[in-house]
């Protein structure tokens, strides 16, 4: 009987601890927000889109100044600053390969500054071009009417372009009075494979 008494009170123990550990895991998660638990089928196919350095980007400007700044970044320590001078013209570009039947996204967040009293004539653009530089299509065009004191995140499907070589460009001019600061940081271009297995998140309790 007493054998049997503590089998059993050790069995008990045994389901006791394995409780308190899953419940300890499930406080550790929503104390920490979702947790991805598996990533299948995606790439990143930008080159330094935090904008930390110049590497991976063709900087054209007709200034004697830097197009990656530490004077107001998103998040790191570095954003694209384009212009922020008079008659500015300044362009980052990039040349990347869509594979083929993927879903492509690009996601960039953008901030302006202006002297500017909503005059539209400075302005920022995301242009798309083929391997050849041949313009394929605007993709986003801001200008000094847009300016504030927030970063705005823009997201643009690229899909329709899977299979090919583009350039991806992002061009800043300004006229020649009351000069206009562009910024642009976290951009990403990421292609998934609608066919993989797709990611998932540990199921959470909100907060």
């Amino acid at each position: 009987m007493l054998s049997t008494l503590f089998i059993w009170n050790r069995a008990r123990r045994v389901q006791i601890t394995a409780i308190i550990l899953l419940v300890a895991t499930i406080l550790a998660v929503v104390a920490v927000g979702p947790v991805m638990a598996a990533v299948g089928g995606c790439q990143e196919l930008l080159v330094n889109g935090d904008m930390e350095t110049a590497t991976g980007w063709n900087v054209q400007t007709n200034g004697n100044y830097e197009l990656f700044s530490n004077y107001q970044a998103r998040s790191g320590e570095r954003a694209a600053y384009l212009a922020g001078v008079n008659g500015a013209e300044d362009a980052l570009s990039q040349t990347l390969s869509l594979p083929a039947n993927h879903q492509v996204t690009l996601r960039f967040w953008w901030l302006i500054n202006t002297e500017e009293s909503s005059s539209g004539w400075d302005g920022l653009s995301l242009q798309l071009a083929d391997a050849n530089g041949s313009p394929l299509r605007m993709l986003f065009a801001v200008s000094d009417r847009s300016a504030g004191t927030s970063w705005q995140q823009t997201t643009i499907d690229l899909s329709e372009f899977a299979g090919q070589t583009i350039q991806l460009r992002i061009e800043a001019r300004t006229d020649a009075t009351l000069s206009t600061d562009f910024f642009v940081d976290d951009m990403t271009v990421t292609a998934c494979d609608p066919n993989a297995t797709g990611n998932f998140f540990l199921p959470l309790i909100n907060r």
